[in-house]
């Protein structure tokens, strides 16, 4: 088998190991979620207290932190909460003040949320192979270069410090671009504009929303400890969004830990200018106003989505880290098949964005400058993926290694 296609079967198995929500979790389940070897000591000490994690009921999670050698490490539990993000981060709370007392450097991450055992950071460290494909792609233009970076917009701060390649690219380039500049989303104007975007009356949501969505989103809201009203008070879209956040925050994963957040603080801080590549106030007029069937669709599959989160999530990191845009692509959209006017969904989601924001880049490569370009990874794929027309374009983008040399085919 080559050498890429065994990563990628290896990083799959590893990224996607999970259990059930009731199941009961064992040492040797706990130890394969986690994804790396454990020495006897620490098996020793957790064994001992499994039969009482498992005769705790959702929501509950647990935090760690722990040294690459595994002989040292925090612990902070949370059980019986209201929610699975307020189980993960009060487990995330009480596993800092651990780590803190303790002088560990490695920052806390969730372990186990609910029945789901989450990869350790440390897991996909020692998966790394520098010789893999990664997502940052060299286009060269008659005047300037062009690091075209595919990126996963939530991570944990145990993923960092990135692969070499991602750090040799911001490193060489003069300034940044991206989908937008997440440091300007809680800009007083830009939030007031997205505010005031049109959006369906709620008489119309509660008269078009079919029944057991309303159930569902009655349950999601109670369950919150919010009124039921608020499911008319957004787009179904807009809710869908905030549901998928929350998700990930329950895995221990936010945008604010995420590829685009870390580069933009570093590049705001050392003086690199930041060009934003579409509108994010016309991107999301435009999903808002996608008709409330295709959306009442997608909000419905976000939520059965919800059990499996960390297997989707760890089939898009595995795709991310081999370095293989095509097959990213095509799990991004996945779940679109299903839905009604599904090739609706695509265009207004990724295809009409990827025109927009390839545009944006073709002034960048003849600007005289170096830049760093990060767009979900999602985009770069596909027959209308942003590869796909820069290529279209005249230009001959080079896929680099994890290592940061030029990938040879």
């Amino acid at each position: 088998m080559p050498m890429r296609s065994l990563t990628l079967v290896l990083l799959t198995a590893l990224l996607t190991a999970g259990l059930p929500a009731k199941a009961e979790i064992t040492l040797e389940a706990l130890e394969a979620g986690s994804g790396v070897s454990w020495p006897q000591a620490l098996r020793d000490r957790v064994a001992p207290s499994l039969g009482a994690l498992n005769e705790q009921e959702p929501h509950r999670a647990i935090a760690v932190s722990v040294n690459p050698s595994l002989d040292t490490f925090a612990v902070g539990s949370a059980w019986k909460a209201p929610t699975a993000v307020m189980a993960s981060q009060l487990a995330l709370q009480n596993c800092e003040q651990d780590r803190a007392s303790k002088g560990l450097e490695a920052p806390c991450e969730i372990l186990i949320s609910n029945g789901a055992i989450i990869p350790l950071g440390l897991a996909h460290q020692q998966a790394v192979d520098l010789t893999q494909g990664s997502q940052v792609w060299r286009v060269t233009g008659a005047k300037g270069t062009l690091y075209l970076v595919g990126s996963i917009h939530a991570l944990k701060p145990s993923l960092f410090p990135l692969p070499p390649v991602y750090e040799q690219a911001y490193q060489a380039a003069e300034q940044l671009a991206g989908e937008v500049n997440p440091l300007l989303m809680t800009d007083p104007a830009r939030m007031r504009a997205l505010q005031s975007l049109p959006r369906p009356s709620e008489k119309t949501l509660r008269k078009e929303m079919p029944k057991d969505l309303k159930n569902t989103l009655g349950d999601f809201f109670e369950g919150l400890g919010a009124p039921p009203e608020l499911a008319y008070s957004a787009p179904p879209l807009a809710i869908a969004m905030e549901l998928e956040g929350l998700t990930l925050m329950s895995l221990g994963y936010s945008p604010q830990a995420g590829f685009e957040a870390f580069f933009a603080r570093r590049a705001s801080q050392e003086g690199k200018p930041f060009v934003e590549l579409e509108d994010p106030v016309a991107v999301l007029g435009s999903l808002m106003s996608l008709p409330l069937s295709l959306q009442f669709q997608a909000l419905a599959q976000t939520f059965e989505d919800q059990e499996r989160a960390p297997e989707l999530l760890g089939k898009l990191l595995s795709l991310w880290y081999a370095g293989d845009a095509e097959a990213l692509f095509a799990a991004s959209i996945e779940d679109m098949a299903s839905l009604e006017d599904a090739a609706l969904l695509q265009d207004t989601l990724f295809d009409r964005r990827n025109g927009v924001m390839t545009k944006a880049l073709l002034p960048l490569l003849e600007s005289g400058r170096t830049t760093f370009a990060m767009v979900g990874a999602g985009h770069l794929g596909g027959a209308k993926g942003m590869l796909a027309m820069l290529r279209e374009a005249g230009y001959a983008p080079v896929q680099l290694t994890l290592g940061g040399d030029p990938l040879v085919p």
